[in-house]
């Protein structure tokens, strides 16, 4: 058996190996060539790349100075919004003649629909009706339970007048009364 082993010189370049095919030998000179070519083939590819970083942060910052500018837009219009509904709700109280707490807690986002909202409140709590001062409640819609006590005073020299109620007369006569007795 005979292997061909023939080695060029290191300077030829290419040695023949024991499959018969010939393998090129580079010398340390012609890697480094070799490998600084490619390195600039990379970096001419990047060569913009600092460039295009910068463009990119100019985009950014000018995006978010848009998107300030754009908040404080919705800032000032909320403002505004907020403003008239509080506007609107106080020219539908004092026309229903609410008390600024009442005002406080209409709800709606139209005239109509605050008009509703204030006569509902005013059903409910029964702000419509304008009573005298010195006038006798109502005792049937519940201002005696609900209303300033009325003070009984009588001089000790009138015994014209009946005693005082127990509470458990009293109680018999609410639920008589509620019960329509």
């Amino acid at each position: 058996m005979s292997e061909d082993t023939s080695t060029n010189p290191p300077g030829g370049g290419t040695s023949t190996g024991a499959s018969g095919t010939a393998e090129k030998m580079f010398t340390q000179a012609e890697v480094e060539r070799i490998i600084g070519e490619r390195l600039k083939r990379e970096r001419e590819k990047y060569a913009d790349y600092d460039e295009l970083k910068k463009r990119a942060e100019e985009a950014d910052s000018s995006k978010s100075e848009l998107q300030k500018l754009a908040d404080r837009v919705a800032a000032a219009e909320k403002r505004a919004a907020d403003a008239e509904a509080k506007q609107l709700r106080a020219e539908v109280a004092q026309a229903k003649g609410l008390t600024a707490a009442q005002a406080k807690r209409l709800t709606g986002s139209t005239r109509e629909e605050l008009e509703a909202d204030a006569d509902e409140l005013l059903e409910a709590f029964g702000g419509g009706k304008k009573t005298e001062p010195d006038a006798e409640p109502d005792e049937s819609a519940g201002a005696a339970i609900f209303g300033r006590p009325k003070e009984r005073l009588t001089p000790g020299a009138a015994p014209d007048r009946e005693p005082e109620k127990t509470p458990d007369q009293l109680a018999d006569e609410v639920l008589k009364k509620t019960r329509g007795l």
